[in-house]
């Protein structure tokens, strides 16, 4: 009941109406004291009411004030408009209800973000030697998305363990670069994101119907067994900005001495150690003390290879 009149109250208001606490009073059964208490909610809520006193005063709105953005989802005002015509005892023309829809909406455009022009954006994962039939894998995931149609897939995991899976692509994902299927994946009963390269395969198979999902549970790491530690490199400025598109801008400093520094937390696993070993000379491990020896270790067996 409470939030209900605190509500309504709120669309009156955005109608351009001035109310009195004796108006709202009577409208809605309550006390001139409920009144003033909820006014004094919606203020504590950053609704910015005027009160007047005396005679003539009341309750209004700024005529510029508009809902923040954060107030409402595009669906949420979409659900919320469908039903402002219930309130119509308390909005008296089309103008008023056209005032209140206004007010609404341009909370959620200032919410949305600009949308891009499909004109402006060209997007090729393929290499650069265009091998490995990549493009014709993005068609296949995409269509398999649109249509909602199952798919039967080898996939080569981290570790070159090949599996055949049977899988319902529900979204494809852009993260650094690098393309993935978020996929229902019969075999583990459960989501899973699937590097688009790592796929051998792919087959059409039967149509599904779409799962709910949530994007912000997108397990983003491929290192589910790894752990993360702190990693601290030395680095040469012929190297900084391939290390820079590595681990990103922020993670590399010069310090006062000029030196260039790149600190961050990375999965500790074999992959760092190759990805830090194609530097050559030009990284040097600072910390921690068992990546240095995990460096020093297959340099060595590098240098046996070839003795």
């Amino acid at each position: 009941m409470k939030y209900t009149v605190m509500m309504r109250i709120l669309f009156m208001l955005l109608a351009k109406k001035r109310l009195t606490a004796k108006e709202v009073a009577e409208r809605f059964e309550i006390s001139t004291r409920s009144v003033y208490r909820y006014i004094d909610e919606l203020t504590l809520a950053n609704v910015p009411i005027i009160s007047d006193r005396g005679a003539g005063g009341g309750f209004s709105l700024p005529d510029s004030y508009r809902l923040p953005a954060s107030f409402l989802t595009q669906s949420e005002f979409e659900k919320l408009s469908s039903v402002l015509n219930a309130f119509s005892g308390e909005i008296t023309n089309d103008e008023e209800l056209a005032a209140i829809k206004e007010k609404l909406f341009s909370a959620t455009r200032r919410a949305l973000p600009e949308k891009i022009s499909s004109a402006s954006l060209i997007i090729d994962g393929s290499s650069w030697n265009g091998l490995g039939g990549y493009k014709e894998k993005m068609k296949m995931m995409s269509k398999a998305i649109a249509d909602c149609v199952s798919l039967k897939i080898s996939y080569q995991d981290r570790n070159g363990e090949r599996t055949k899976r049977l899988i319902e692509p529900h979204a494809l994902v852009l993260k650094q670069g690098i393309w993935y299927v978020y996929a229902f994946c019969r075999l583990r009963e459960d989501f899973r994101l699937f590097k688009v390269t790592r796929i051998e395969y792919a087959k059409f198979d039967e149509a599904f119907c779409r799962r709910e999902f949530s994007a912000e549970l997108l397990p983003f790491s491929e290192w589910e067994n790894a752990k993360n530690e702190v990693i601290e490199l030395l680095i040469d400025q012929s190297v900084r900005c391939d290390v820079e598109e590595w681990l990103g801008i922020d993670c590399v400093t010069e310090n006062p001495s000029g030196k260039i520094i790149a600190s961050c937390e990375l999965p500790y696993d074999k992959s760092l150690i190759s990805e830090i070993m194609k530097y050559g000379k030009s990284v040097k491990v600072l910390k921690p003390d068992r990546l240095k020896a995990d460096i020093v270790a297959a340099a060595s067996e590098l240098i046996g290879l070839y003795e």
